[in-house]
């Protein structure tokens, strides 16, 4: 499926549009809105599969976190590493990030922390290790239920602590639940080989509308909108899912499989992470930001560095414990 790769590069090239040009609508959250569904979907097919094959919960557990921590922890404790290193406020922190809680840590600050985008990826873990164990034993019928209730309730926590005033609290696991479970409720939908309704176009260009009217009215403190935003994007990028598992035709199709878009896709994890550190250098780099104005110039030369660097990492660490075989298997990179 290489047009996933294609929607991973959109989203992850949306983060780095935010963080650099730092645009009024929240164009990097509903990139990582996208990652979410997109986890949701790969992590539930992950699960299927070693539930398919009658293993003990023990056994599942071995193969399922390990595959998870070889291809997670790698980068990421590399990033974590050399931001201790050079940056005071990362290093006095570190117990949170080390420990994946930093989304913990970012809503008991109210604000911005220094390795911010972490926050994601403690979603995702903590995701995980619930719903591994879910997923694994309850009943397929009973999960179905579970997921729409995950959404709704997702929707309300959001509604619920921008109103009371503790926005960063949306960055918490409940606050983003509903976009990881329209991923997994569409891996259910494709074992029972449902098919999208004629038109569903029109119904996914309807919510990516609404997440913008949604979305500037986020930023006009309206926790309404703050809470609608996010669903909004997870039900046109589940629709982008569901489209790309099997290949979008026409222009988008062939953007979405070409080769360099794929290979940043393929990279994204590292490009997501990287970006913290190159995007912080540029901006410490007087002379060559004035030269540049900080604009599309330096923003292409940093995307390009990031996208070296991942690609780097990827080729001569992060594919080679992928490949690494402890049983005679190549590990999945899902």
């Amino acid at each position: 499926m290489p047009q996933i790769d294609g929607l991973r590069a959109v989203a992850v090239f949306g983060v780095m549009y935010q963080h650099w040009f730092q645009p009024y609508l929240p164009i990097g959250l509903s990139g990582v809105v996208v990652f979410f569904v997109i986890s949701g979907f790969l992590i539930t097919r992950s699960i299927a599969v070693l539930r398919s094959r009658a293993l003990s919960l023990g056994e599942a557990a071995r193969r399922f976190f390990g595959r998870r921590a070889i291809r997670l922890f790698p980068v990421y404790y590399v990033l974590l590493a050399v931001s201790s290193l050079v940056w005071p406020e990362a290093r006095n922190a570190w117990v949170w990030y080390a420990t994946y809680a930093s989304n913990f840590y970012l809503a008991l600050q109210g604000h911005w922390i220094a390795l911010t985008p972490t926050w994601s990826l403690c979603v995702e873990e903590q995701f995980y290790i619930a719903w591994f164990f879910a997923a694994f034993l309850a009943p397929w019928k009973a999960l179905r239920s579970a997921l729409i209730v995950m959404i709704v309730l997702a929707v309300a926590f959001r509604f619920l602590v921008l109103a009371l005033g503790y926005g960063m609290a949306v960055y918490l696991l409940p606050g983003c639940m509903d976009a990881l479970a329209i991923g997994a409720l569409l891996y259910l939908a494709e074992q029972r080989q449902w098919s999208m309704p004629e038109g569903s176009w029109m119904v996914a260009l309807a919510c990516l509308l609404a997440s913008f009217i949604a979305a500037a009215g986020w930023n006009a403190n309206s926790a309404i909108s703050g809470a609608l935003h996010p669903l909004f994007i997870a039900l046109a990028g589940g629709w982008a899912l569901w489209q790309a598992r099997s290949g979008f035709g026409g222009l988008a199709g062939r953007v979405l499989s070409w080769r360099p878009v794929t290979h940043f896709g393929e990279v994204s994890y590292g490009i997501y992470l990287y970006h913290i550190l190159t995007g912080e250098i540029f901006r410490h780099l007087p002379v060559v930001w004035r030269l540049a104005k900080g604009g599309w110039p330096m923003f292409c030369v940093n995307v390009l560095i990031t996208w070296t660097i991942a690609a780097v990492s990827y080729r001569f660490m992060e594919r080679p414990l992928l490949d690494w075989r402890p049983s005679g298997r190549r590990l999945s990179r899902i």
